[in-house]
């Protein structure tokens, strides 16, 4: 054997070893997005819990919403201040709603996405509610999480009277475009 063709033979080799190790690399490449891929579905499972059980605590430890909470159901008048917490109670409602379902769009989440199917149904069935949504709701949140909520919300009721956080908007409205007489409305608006 010459020395050329010891030459072209360690080449040959030097190739095939360099072939086998791209192809290693690129194995080891592939297993480590795979895991990355699920260490952040994990990390956002996780956040998306913590962010559940420190709303539920909010809500647990609240000084006014149980209370206000025991009067609707109750059926009493509120006051404009306890109108006012509801309303943006229900503002963060959707707004928890809203983050759930960017999760899942995205496939963050993954088969363990949580259902929102209870919250939709608390939040579509109660006036107060959907007057946030109404109000705020649409025109805020990107369209196809309106057309989402909105597909699953009930026919409106032309015929229902204004609640109080449609007065709430109307006021602040009204004051935006410069009508010096606007104030809130008062607890005996509603």
């Amino acid at each position: 054997m010459t020395l050329m063709e010891i030459s072209q033979v360690l080449g040959n080799v030097g190739e095939f070893a360099g072939a086998i190790a791209v192809v290693a690399t690129l194995l080891y490449l592939a297993i480590q997005v795979r895991e990355a891929g699920r260490s952040s579905k994990f990390a956002a499972v996780q956040a998306n819990r913590a962010t559940r059980i420190t709303w539920f605590s909010s809500l647990r430890d609240s000084s006014h919403l149980p209370a206000i909470q025991a009067k609707v159901l109750a059926g009493e008048a509120l006051e404009a201040e306890d109108e006012l917490r509801l309303l943006y109670h229900y503002a963060a409602d959707w707004g928890l709603l809203y983050s759930e379902w960017v999760q899942r769009e995205l496939g963050v989440t993954g088969e363990f996405a949580t259902s929102d199917d209870m919250t939709m149904k608390v939040l579509l069935s109660s006036e107060r509610a959907m007057g946030v949504w109404r109000g705020f709701g649409e025109s805020i949140f990107p369209a196809r999480f309106v057309e989402y909520v909105n597909k699953a919300a009930p026919a409106r009721d032309a015929g229902t009277g204004t609640s109080f956080i449609e007065k709430v908007i109307k006021a602040a409205t009204t004051r935006e475009e410069g009508s010096a007489g606007a104030s809130p409305p008062s607890s005996s608006d509603t």
